[in-house]
């Protein structure tokens, strides 16, 4: 793998696996990628807070929120907590909605360009994305943005800012840190990794990560399942299905997977409603193994 280069800021324009291994680590606290599991409250949206500028907000479309499975994650477990195993905690949690509000400051428009640089990518407004987020990035949120930064370089042989994110990601995409390894290892079912692979896909528009995360959707957890594999398995349908009401190529990856018949039944059903917007069928016991 290229790695990403560093320079001064440059304006110029350029143009599934059958078994899968869910780790119970909710009692780990730390930096590394295994340390930012369920007791992580990190969302892909920054927050740190900032005075806001004027700028002309990139063509993307209208503000929407991200869906983070990490925070979906710890949004289950409480309802497991809340409900005492009640078959409660069983019930979707509603997706996030769109809206129609147009950004009003470098804030939402540095959290569109996370949702949607692909879209449309351009060397300048890659530039700019630094730029906003070495003004909105959190700690808890610096290796998925660094990691995005690295992988839209790595694609378009743009150069990267120098900055302490810059040099993050040149680390990252160089293999210098174990954050590639985590995100690239298919037997790994954690709800970190699913917002670093959603972040990737953002970042480059490529459907390797899509095809990732079909390893974990479509599995309905059953009720005497342990806490990490409800977690796991819910975290990865709700963000699937989040990214198909907002994303219309996730969708078509979606039509298109829930014909595929090397899928099993259950998969393909789960794609065919989640591109639809419909209620999820009943489907049988998942086959994830559990630690």
């Amino acid at each position: 793998m290229a790695n990403a280069s560093v320079s001064n800021h440059s304006s110029s324009p350029t143009s599934a696996s059958s078994t899968s291994q869910i780790i119970d680590r909710s009692n780990v606290t730390g930096d590394s990628p295994e340390g930012k599991f369920l007791d992580s409250t990190v969302k892909i949206h920054s927050t740190v807070e900032s005075t806001a500028q004027s700028g002309t907000s990139p063509n993307y479309p209208q503000s929407k929120t991200l869906a983070s499975t990490t925070v979906h994650a710890q949004n289950v477990r409480n309802r497991i907590s809340e409900h005492n195993g009640s078959q409660q905690v069983f019930e979707e949690i509603p997706l996030t909605k769109p809206t129609d509000k147009k950004p009003e400051s470098e804030k939402d428009k540095f959290n569109d360009m996370v949702t949607y640089f692909y879209l449309s990518p351009t060397e300048i407004d890659f530039h700019e994305f630094q730029r906003l987020a070495n003004n909105y990035t959190s700690n808890d949120n610096k290796d998925l943005i660094a990691l995005m930064i690295g992988l839209i370089a790595q694609k378009h042989s743009w150069k990267v800012d120098e900055s302490p994110l810059g040099f993050r990601a040149s680390e990252i995409i160089s293999g210098a840190n174990d954050i590639l390894d985590f995100v690239n290892n298919d037997n790994r079912g954690d709800p970190y990794r699913f917002d670093l692979l959603w972040g990737s896909y953002f970042a480059t528009g490529d459907d390797q990560y899509l095809e990732k995360m079909l390893t974990f959707v479509g599995n309905t957890p059953n009720f005497f399942a342990s806490v990490a594999r409800i977690t796991v398995e819910s975290s990865a349908n709700w963000s699937f299905r989040s990214n198909c009401e907002q994303h219309e190529s996730i969708k078509q990856f979606a039509l298109q997977k829930s014909k595929d018949e090397n899928l099993p039944a259950y998969k393909r059903d789960f794609l065919h409603c989640a591109a639809n917007n419909l209620p999820e069928p009943e489907r049988p016991e998942p086959t994830c193994l559990i630690l």
